[in-house]
Parts: structure tokens; C-alpha cells; sequence
């Protein structure tokens, strides 16, 4: 009975010195610079990736028929222009957009197409605040 006591005390103590996650405030919702809005029109999944410099960076996969909003990562705004790239999950062709420079604020509308190559991007500046 005594030890079940000294957990219990051990467990509360230990709980209550536990750092918390702060609440999210306004400013950290700033951080959000930009944003990647991805439709699939797609017959199949696709992954998606921000392609920064040397780096292919991974936002996620948005099935067929769906649609889905990534933030873009701190090293695509500002560091030059960067692609991106919806790949297809089981097809070996990939869709790749021309050179975008993204900057803060900015909305990116990616629409894949059931062909790939007729897949269009659109970058809206500003519009992400």
C-alpha cells in the first residue's frame, strides 16, 4: 500500500515538472508564409514535394479526387527559385513545375490533371495571408 502511495506521489510530481506546449498565439500562426493548395484530379494518389535547391522536401500525399492545403517549408521562401513536384504513387512518370520563387504570403494552386503534363500551377502573391 505504501510503494502504490510513493508511485502515485512519484508519477504526479513527475507530471507537474513535465514542460507544456505552449498556447498557440497570433504570432505563431504568422509563421505560416505560404501555402500549397493541391487538387487531384488525378486516377491516382500523389505525393508531393517542394524541390529547394539540392533538397526534395516531402509535404504529403493527397488521394484522388481530393484536395489539400500544405504550408511550404521555411527553405522554399526566399532561397531562389524552386519547383514542385506531384509524383504519382505506382506510375513511374511525375509532374514537375517550371522554376516559382515564393515569397511570404504567397498561395500556390496546383491542379493535377488525369494526364500530367496538362497539370497547371498558379502562384497568387499575398494571397495566403
Amino acid at each position: 500500500m505504501r510503494l502504490e502511495s510513493i508511485g502515485a506521489a512519484l508519477l504526479l510530481t513527475t507530471w507537474s515538472l513535465a514542460p507544456r506546449s505552449a498556447a498557440r498565439s497570433p504570432t505563431q500562426d504568422e509563421s505560416v508564409r505560404a501555402v500549397l493548395a493541391v487538387t487531384n484530379h488525378n486516377s491516382l494518389d500523389v505525393d508531393i514535394f517542394v524541390l529547394a535547391g539540392s533538397a526534395r522536401i516531402r509535404l504529403g500525399t493527397v488521394v484522388t479526387s481530393r484536395s489539400q492545403e500544405f504550408n511550404l517549408p521555411p527553405q522554399a521562401l526566399g532561397a531562389g527559385p524552386v519547383r514542385i513536384s506531384a509524383d504519382p504513387i505506382g506510375a513511374r512518370a511525375a509532374y514537375t513545375s517550371g522554376p516559382l520563387t515564393i515569397a511570404d504570403g504567397d498561395r500556390i494552386q496546383l491542379t493535377v490533371n488525369p494526364e500530367l503534363a496538362q497539370s497547371t500551377i498558379s502562384v497568387e502573391h499575398g494571397a495566403a495571408r
